[in-house]
């Protein structure tokens, strides 16, 4: 593995999209799920198309891809002895766990209030179980049965810090055997039969998990293979993207999913990168700064959307008989969630971020020297 010292602009364009995908689907979903606004107002047309609600879902399998490629990418960083191994897992938690926490806390905040105000189901998440659960990755059944933690969106993080997990022992023992061991890992988890009907056992079971593998597989390819010539990457390009578009019109089971809508994502997140570094790309500056502010987008869209838009537009009885009013209103929920979390990474995430990493981390040895001026996209890596 040779080190790739520059920010990949495609990864970071990829980010934003995964996030600004998942805000997409969540939104549209809204106005299917909740009774008064599907009342308000008429069946969007982007929900009109069952392939489109659920392309906003390859947000996370993309989101997984992404993470098992760039750690790859880093990994020379450690193996390399050009930063301590011990703060791989220090360097993950700091990235992920600060935001994470304070939007659990308001979500449980919101839970207590909820519970106070005569909410019986919010009794549900209030249980200690649940509580602790929540703050610590911990998988667990939500009231309808499904592995969801009290911040709904927060159930990919689990296999985040699994993946984060595995991928730091598999640092200890060499990067020949670290793919192996990552890949082998999770397998072991999927067919170990812990039996009964336990949250931890369907969370192990979920073949979701080798999406991350995926994209260590295609970063290795990456970094010992000449890139690909523009025949073959616009064959896998076509491949990928047709076999998204027929699995997303025809529907697949949640197992199938790795494979259907995995693979062709990790073609795609190969193709991206092989044409950037085959030539020099320049892509859109707001796409850029969508990547930096992808994960405060993906923690904080459902507090734009499920408790202020909709409620706000529940209230103001603001709805309209007519489709493309549906679509637009769908787009202006989705542009006001980027730029709350733009206002987030900017004076919560990023703040919280470089605090963290300069109190507990050797900056010497981890990150630039002008850190203070350094590319948000650090944040990502």
């Amino acid at each position: 593995m040779s080190s790739k010292p520059h920010t990949l602009q495609s990864i970071q364009c990829l980010r934003g999209i995964a996030a600004l995908l998942v805000v997409f689907h969540h939104t549209i979903r809204g106005f299917e799920v909740s009774p008064e606004a599907s009342v308000l107002f008429a069946t969007p047309w982007m929900g009109s198309f069952p392939s489109i609600e659920a392309f906003g879902s390859v947000g996370v399998d993309l989101f997984f891809v992404i993470s098992g490629f760039i750690m790859v990418i880093i990994a020379d960083r450690y193996l390399l002895s050009e930063h301590p191994c011990r703060n791989f897992l220090a360097r993950r938690l700091i990235r992920i766990y600060p935001l994470y926490l304070l939007v659990t806390l308001l979500f449980i905040a919101k839970t207590c209030l909820a519970y106070w105000v005569g909410a019986e189901q919010s009794a549900f998440d209030l249980q200690t179980y649940r509580l602790l659960a929540a703050v610590f990755f911990v998988p667990t059944y939500n009231i309808d049965h499904s592995i969801q933690p009290i911040l709904g969106v927060g159930w990919t993080l689990a296999y985040e810090m699994l993946f984060y997990f595995l991928f730091s022992i598999g640092l200890l023992m060499g990067k020949k055997v670290l793919i192996p061991f990552v890949l082998l890992s999770l397998l072991a988890l999927m067919i170990i039969p812990l039996g009964g009907d336990f949250a931890i056992a369907e969370f192990f079971n979920n073949p979701l998990s080798l999406e991350f593998v995926f994209g260590m597989l295609i970063a290795g390819i990456y970094l010992k293979l000449p890139p690909v010539n523009r025949t073959m990457r616009d064959l896998l390009l076509i491949t990928a993207l047709s076999v998204l578009f027929l699995t997303l019109c025809k529907g697949v089971s949640f197992p199938a999913r790795m494979l259907w809508w995995g693979i062709p994502v990790a073609l795609l997140v190969y193709v991206m990168v092989s044409m950037e570094r085959h030539s020099a790309r320049h892509y859109p500056e707001w796409l850029m700064r969508l990547g930096d502010v992808s994960y405060s987008l993906y923690l904080t869209h459902v507090i734009v959307v499920y408790y202020l838009c909709f409620p706000l537009l529940i209230k103001l009885k603001a709805g309209s008989s007519m489709p493309w009013v549906t679509d637009v209103t769908i787009v202006i929920i989705v542009s006001l969630s980027v730029g709350f979390a733009y206002f987030v990474f900017r004076y919560l995430e990023r703040p919280l971020y470089l605090y963290m990493m300069g109190k507990y981390i050797n900056w010497s040895r981890t990150m630039p020297a002008n850190l203070m001026q350094a590319d948000p996209s650090v944040l990502q890596n």
